[in-house]
């Protein structure tokens, strides 16, 4: 071969190479910001069960004291007959 021809394949091995570090580069930037959405979803779920759970303790109690004041009227219905 002539040496011209492997000036080339040098260029062209210098070239692939130089595409290859770039997508890697591209590809580590999509994983930390995929990484990143994934750890605000965790945080947005995790602040959803908390709220939720707070909320279900209020509707808990609320039920709680109106089952106490159903039992009390019923029982002030029942003491009026």
């Amino acid at each position: 071969m002539d040496q011209w021809v492997y000036g080339e394949l040098a260029v062209l091995s210098l070239m692939v190479f130089g595409l290859f570090g770039i997508a890697m580069v591209q590809k580590n930037r999509a994983n930390q910001v995929l990484l990143a959405g994934q750890t605000q979803i965790s945080e947005l779920r995790r602040h959803t069960i908390i709220r939720l759970e707070h909320e279900n303790a209020e509707l808990k109690s609320m039920l709680r004291a109106h089952k106490g004041q159903v039992a009390h009227l019923s029982r002030l219905l029942e003491s009026s007959w």
